[in-house]
């Protein structure tokens, strides 16, 4: 059977159960599933109705009241940004807190609520790896400012010794643990520079200076050299190359036809290469405070990667759909799933989704007159792509297969799962706990971010060529509504 959860103001969710259970189990089971989602969340939850359906599955609909904050969870990040980072307050059992790393229980522990500055602290400490300040780099914006960040990484740079440092300990700090310390805060910000130096091009001269006076003072030739190479590289804001499709227009039955005249090999490339071309310009920043829900203007490549999808699901449901007979409805299809292997085979798991998509697209779904006269090799073929994008288990067999793609490989991945793990992740951890930044969120939106962009690259599919007769039919398509589907569906294949 299947558990669906439904709670107030969070993304649903749903559960597979293999074995009968009552109510009150299966409540138990929902909670369960919803903390180890949400892992801090200052609500209580309560459930208001429960609704079986044949076949045994299961809906569970709860309310979610919040619970009346106290004056020590207020985040007083004005407070802490003041704070010189030398005067802070050596480490307590409560700050920070430390656990294990989002998604690895095995891994080396890492700090999940800290002060700002505990947390600059430990992300630059010599006894930890890489993996917070990588984190932290592209998320921190939830938390504080981009010019506050390159303050305190400065501070941190000039390395106080602790006291009651033992004359016999001072050469080891100031050859191993200070060394380290420095040479990683310069690692750290010429991460960050090479992708966000738009965000301070005002601290440029002042971070010039810095590599000329303390850096290069210290010894760190290597260290400054990358860091000049961050500061004088290009300094404009980012600007999304829009591929510019149109409104679309009331197009012939005769230019769908046409359009499955291409080689099926060529339609997949072609697709391939404009998802690849806007995926590309996709920046860890997009996927940030849920912007593709709320403010998608200031996230237009995303949203218009998530369009181009739902373009080329309703233009292959629609070239389904207005196939004048039953000859050349087949044709569409065996053409579709044509393209689909094509497409699995360039990894365009994007694209693939979307043919998916349109095949289950009830309209579609329903025309089994239709789909029994494919071949059988074909109808196999077609299941074997919609179990790989199924959306059971969350995705499962995608993600499974997303996984086993090397990053070194080409792929567009299908980004709608994704999302939907950044609005839990959202919904479910509040930015700050207890006072103390909530770096275990911003880990699992890294974590999420990080298996999203992974396949970027200067050259993802460079390799194909432009047909510019392919895409026109696409780009000129007016997307159709339900409604149009539906009546065309019945037109073919009445209702029984």
């Amino acid at each position: 059977m299947r558990l669906f959860v439904h709670v107030s103001q969070s993304a649903p969710f749903m559960l597979n159960i293999e074995q009968e259970a009552s109510i009150e189990q299966l409540n138990d089971l929902a909670m369960e599933a919803y903390c180890s989602l949400y892992d801090h969340n200052p609500w209580i939850l309560k459930l208001n109705r429960v609704c079986s359906f044949k076949g045994g599955d299961v809906l569970l609909v709860y309310d979610k009241q919040s619970v009346k904050k106290t004056a020590d969870e207020v985040f007083d990040i004005s407070a802490q940004e003041r704070l010189s980072l030398h005067e802070e307050p050596e480490p307590t059992s409560t700050n920070p807190v430390v656990g294990s790393k989002p998604g690895d229980k095995n891994a080396q522990p890492v700090v999940r609520y800290g002060t700002l500055n505990r947390v600059i602290i430990e992300m630059t400490s010599p006894h930890n790896n890489d993996y917070m300040w990588k984190a932290f780099i592209h998320t921190f914006r939830q938390f504080t400012t981009p010019d506050i960040l390159i303050h305190k990484l400065l501070e941190r740079y000039d390395v106080c010794e602790p006291e009651g440092l033992l004359p016999c300990d001072r050469p080891r700090f100031l050859l191993q643990e200070r060394v380290i310390i420095q040479v990683k805060v310069c690692r750290v910000l010429v991460a960050y520079l090479e992708k966000y130096r738009y965000e301070v091009r005002d601290q440029l001269d002042y971070l010039r200076t810095f590599v000329q006076e303390n850096v290069i003072r210290d010894g760190h030739y290597g260290a400054a050299e990358e860091l000049r190479k961050a500061i004088d590289g290009p300094t404009e804001t980012p600007q999304f190359v829009s591929k510019g499709f149109s409104k679309g227009l009331a197009l012939s039955d005769a230019i769908y036809k046409q359009f499955w005249e291409h080689s099926p090999l060529v339609i997949a490339e072609q697709l391939t290469r404009v998802d690849a071309e806007i995926y590309n310009q996709l920046s860890p920043l997009d996927f940030i405070g849920c912007k593709w829900n709320k403010k998608k203007h200031l996230v237009p490549c995303l949203v218009e990667h998530i369009e181009f999808f739902e373009k080329i699901s309703n233009f292959v449901t629609y070239s389904i759909l207005k196939a004048p007979d039953i000859k050349a409805r087949k044709n569409v299809m065996t053409n579709a799933i044509q393209v689909m292997s094509h497409l699995h085979e360039l990894n365009n798991f994007n694209g693939l989704s979307a043919f998916a998509f349109a095949f289950s697209n009830p309209p579609v779904n329903r025309l089994t007159k239709t789909y029994v006269e494919l071949k059988e090799s074909l109808q196999e073929e077609h299941r074997n792509y919609s179990q790989l994008m199924s959306p059971l288990s969350n995705y499962k067999n995608y993600r499974v297969a997303l996984e086993g793609v090397s990053p070194n490989d080409h792929c567009v991945p299908f980004i709608s799962p994704f999302l939907r793990d950044l609005t839990f992740i959202e919904d479910g951890n509040g930015k700050f706990n207890d006072g103390l930044i909530n770096l275990f969120r911003a880990m699992l939106q890294y974590n999420a971010i990080g298996l999203l962009l992974k396949f970027q690259k200067p050259n993802l599919y460079s390799h194909i060529q432009e047909n510019h007769e392919v895409m026109v039919d696409i780009d000129r398509h007016e997307m159709a509504e339900a409604e149009e589907f539906f009546q065309l569906s019945f037109r073919i294949q009445p209702r029984q």
